[in-house]
């Protein structure tokens, strides 16, 4: 930001932005603003203006200058006058503002919306209306709590000014000094988080750190390594003016102490873990290693494990508390990698203490804050632990509202059969309850499940939902008929709306019919059928959609293709992982009650191996299902060179004991790990580490979610009119053209692959120039001088291809040519002693001579494709297909394993001037 005068520059929405002031009287206010416009905009004339004046301004005067400076300078002017201002302070959130700087009389306050009888209301009687005199500890207690609501609580805020005065009151010499300290502590606190501007503080700041030596119990050294926290982070952020030698100078003063403090108390847990909380702040002072600031933030995460080795020996320490303070931290440090494994272990200690239940809730309260974040995957682990710590009947609540944050979270992931065993199972949960506050859940699930289809262009079956849904919502919740304060169902008749509108696009009125159907077939007031059926709502921006146009709305917005859930043919599909994955079965009730657990479940899989490199190639898996009277499920592998196919037989859902459930759920969970497997280029024990390790995380209990999904596919779909209403095809003709999109977090993987290092490629590199020319350094010198074979040379040079990519194209091609000319057909194992023998031999004399056209055959390509193979194994690598994508092979070691970035210095082995 640069200053000037009473002008600065700021950038707002990428477009230059400046803002002027002035205390200019108004008979002169206009001169005032051509000059200050005129200096602006000297150099380079910014997209807005805003002029900030104490006087009031006619209204005319504004609108002039307005056009005037539009005029000349080519941009806009906001003109914000006395008026202007004043009514932007009556903001209870701004008054504080007008207060501390304009001094505005507080009686003018705002009156913060409180609700009657909470505890801040009795706080705020006492101390801000009958204004008494707070004296004794008790008082500071209570006042700190107002301070601190009207600091942290938006709703409060326009009361934090007059809280500061109250607090205030109890720095007086006659008071006690801890109290005194106390007080200080709160209201240089206050000031800064509340007021972002701790420089009003600033004597009172420094008094309480330069005397900190004098108050050495745990709790008053962790205020004070606290409050130099914040007075740090206050100079970083320029809220505050003190130096930083200083800062450093208390920063080094207190660590000093608190280490010897550490050193002292072994014998005392109690104090030893208050002693190592404080040190885990003040491992993370900026100015801790001198006046530049530095940051660590492996320091205070050691000293936490410290910490946790002490805490369970330690019973007085606030051990609930210390895990609260890393929910708030998750934020910023969950990409840490020993962050997961420092909260799996404070939970573990906080469960021994209290129960699970409250681990549970700091799961909870974990997986939310990652969440917001944008960081799902993590979250997901964390509500995959509440769920199972709170499945209990006595705490069915949570649990529902867990699985409801999982199925929200898996449809953000574009995962929307798993979203859907999740809604289904927490609508199942809900529903075989005896709790009749958990009712509103029950829509609630519906809801979630109602939009898992919408979004996957399942919309055949979304009509058929929605009489379920409009009938729980008028049975379960309070006031039905004020749509305006039920956010939940207009978005899900809005999406029904939609998806009516897109299927007339794409099919006419009658597609309209048919999703209309089974809300047709209910009765209901004549006023809400023709809400629903005839809407008011202008859809024809929809309903006029051109095929590209639905094509581009239904791939920008949607995770599947428009009433994708029709036909005699049912296709799955969905991208993940870098994987476009494709499950076809026969579109029958029967069948898609099996298959679409099946589905689920692999789905379910890739979330939580996401956060696990399986170097996985990035290519199409093609899935037959089918379902036959037999007891286990089976797969085979199917042949292709292009993608992943697979057959895939399952049992029909006839099991009755638990047993046969659990097997069947087993079968598919380990048919949908082997589909997985296959798209896995890691060595069998790195890829089998990593899917045990999934295992120990709970994999199994995260694909089980209270009853299989066959079940409880039953329960919520309706089996009547199912197969009669799907028979014909309404999906576009050119479905399989659809690119289904991915998820950001699903994203395939690019970064360098499992084992990769520049050093060991550099090694690779180097020996492959060396012997990649010494079984054909003859024949090479002879090419040196072919047109023929400078063009070819030339066509991969221009595809992108590295020197050493040729040359071992090149002898590949060669050696490959001879071997033919040398052996019987299908001599396999001549072929590997004929090859290991010429590999480490000088070309001979009288070698075969190559004809250079060999080069631009097919023999040359698969000559590639065997180099590739090679190379694959110098990263322990693992191709398991007998007829891989060698495409998305390829792809694979390009970007992960550098084979297509990577090179050394090294003399042209191609060039006509080197001599024969």
């Amino acid at each position: 930001m640069e200053t000037r005068s009473s002008l600065f520059r700021g950038i707002g929405e990428s477009k230059p932005l400046v803002f002027a002031c002035s205390i200019t009287g108004k008979s002169r206010i206009k001169a005032k603003v051509r000059d200050d416009l005129a200096k602006i905009c000297a150099r380079e004339a910014p997209y807005i203006v805003y002029f900030f004046s104490n006087q009031n301004i006619p209204i005319a005067t504004r609108l002039e200058l307005a056009q005037e400076c539009v005029d000349t300078y080519g941009c806009r002017l906001e003109i914000l006058d006395a008026q202007a201002m004043a009514e932007q302070f009556t903001e209870p959130t701004l008054f504080w503002i007008a207060e501390e700087y304009l001094h505005i009389p507080s009686d003018l306050l705002p009156e913060p919306q409180v609700a009657p009888k909470s505890a801040y209301a009795d706080a705020r009687r006492r101390w801000l209306e009958e204004t008494q005199t707070p004296y004794t500890f008790a008082d500071f207690v209570s006042v700190k709590y107002g301070l601190r609501a009207a600091t942290f609580q938006s709703e409060y805020k326009a009361d934090l000014t007059r809280w500061l005065a109250v607090m205030e009151q109890l720095i007086t010499p006659e008071q006690r000094e801890s109290l005194v300290r106390r007080a200080q502590y709160e209201l240089c606190v206050a000031t800064l988080r509340g007021l972002h501007d701790l420089r009003p503080r600033e004597p009172m700041v420094h008094a309480y750190l330069a005397d900190w030596h004098r108050w050495t119990r745990p709790a008053e050294l962790r205020d004070s390594a606290l409050l130099l926290s914040y007075a740090s982070s206050a100079v970083l952020h320029r809220e505050f003016d003190a130096d930083p030698a200083v800062l450093h100078g208390y920063s080094t003063e207190i660590v000093t102490f608190v280490d010897a403090e550490i050193a002292a108390s072994s014998d005392n847990r109690n104090r030893l873990a208050d002693l190592l909380y404080t040190r885990s702040t003040l491992a993370s002072l900026p100015f801790l290693a001198g006046a530049e600031p530095q940051f660590d933030l492996d320091a205070p995460i050691r000293f936490w494990f410290k910490l946790l080795k002490v805490a369970d020996e330690a019973p007085l320490f606030e051990l609930e508390l210390f895990v609260d303070g890393l929910t708030k931290l998750t934020p910023i440090l969950s990409s840490h990698p020993q962050f997961n494994r420092l909260v799996r272990r404070a939970d573990e200690v906080l469960e021994k203490r209290t129960s699970g239940f409250v681990v549970a809730e700091k799961c909870r309260d974990r997986a939310i804050a990652l969440i917001e974040q944008g960081d799902i995957l993590s979250g997901m682990s964390e509500l995959h632990r509440v769920k199972v710590k709170w499945f209990t009947g006595d705490t069915l609540r949570p649990t529902v509202l867990a699985m409801l944050l999982l199925s929200g979270a898996y449809r953000r992931l574009g995962l929307v059969w798993a979203a859907k065993y999740y809604a289904f199972g927490a609508a199942f949960l809900v529903h075989r309850s005896e709790d009749d506050d958990l009712r509103p859940l029950f829509v609630g699930a519906l809801h979630e499940a109602a939009a898992c289809n919408y979004e996957a262009g399942e919309w055949m079956s979304f009509s058929e939902l929605m009489p379920l849904i409009l009938s729980s919502h008028y049975e379960f919740l309070n006031d039905p008929d004020n749509w305006e304060e039920h956010e939940r169902l207009q978005a899900t008749v809005y999406h029904f709306f939609v998806a009516r509108a897109l299927s007339k696009a794409l099919n006419g009125e009658s597609a309209m019919a048919l999703l209309n159907a089974p809300l047709a077939a209910v009765s209901m007031p004549e006023d809400l059928a023709k809400d629903l059926l005839i809407p008011l709502t202008d859809l024809t921006k929809f309903e006029t959609f051109s095929a590209a146009q639905l094509r581009d709305e239904m791939q920008r917005e949607f995770f599947g293709v428009p009433l994708s859930d029709t036909g005699p043919t049912r296709t799955y599909a969905w991208a993940a992982l870098g994987i476009q994955w494709r499950v076809m079965c026969p579109n029958s009730y029967e069948t898609i009650c099996v298959v679409e657990q099946f589905v689920a479940i692999l789905q379910i899989a890739l979330a939580d191996l996401a956060q696990r490199d399986l170097c996985l190639l990035p290519t199409s898996v093609s899935i037959q299902v089918e379902l036959k009277a037999i007891r286990r499920a089976g797969v085979e592998m199917l042949p292709g060179n292009n993608a992943s196919g697979m057959k895939v037989t399952l049992p029909k859902v006839n099991a009755v004991s638990q047993t046969e459930l659990e097997e069947i759920q087993q079968d598919v969970s380990s048919i949908a790990l082997a589909v997985l497997t296959q798209c896995s280029c890691l060595s069998d024990k790195d890829l089998f580490s990593r899917l045990d390790s999934a295992f120990r995380d709970g994999l199994t209990s995260k694909v089980f979610i209270v009853r299989p999904y066959s079940e409880l596919f039953v329960q919520f779909v309706d089996s009547t009119e199912y197969d009669r209403r799907r028979a014909t095809l309404l999906a576009p003709v050119d479905a399989s053209a659809y690119l289904i999109r991915s998820a950001p977090e699903l994203a395939w993987i690019d970064t360098p692959g499992p084992g990769y290092t520049r050093e060991k490629a550099q090694i690779a590199l180097r020996n492959r120039y060396e012997r990649g020319v010494k079984p054909i350094a003859t024949t090479l010198a002879r090419l040196r001088g072919n047109p023929r074979f400078q063009e070819w040379v030339a066509l991969h040079r221009a595809d992108g291809r590295k020197d050493w990519w040729i040359l071992l194209v090149l002898m590949n091609t060669i050696l490959n040519y001879r071997a033919r000319l040398a052996l019987k057909p299908n001599d396999v194992e001549g072929l590997r002693q004929y090859m290991s023998k010429v590999l480490h031999e000088e070309e001979s004399a009288d070698a075969v001579e190559f004809p250079v056209e060999t080069l631009f055959s097919e023999e040359a390509k698969m000559s590639a494709t065997t180099f590739m193979m090679t190379t694959a194994n110098i990263w322990n690598l693992t191709v398991r297909s007998r007829t891989p994508d060698m495409t998305a092979f390829e792809k694979l070691l390009g970007t992960r394993y550098g084979q297509a970035t990577d090179d050394v210095e090294h003399i042209d082995p191609f060039s006509k001037d080197q001599s024969n």
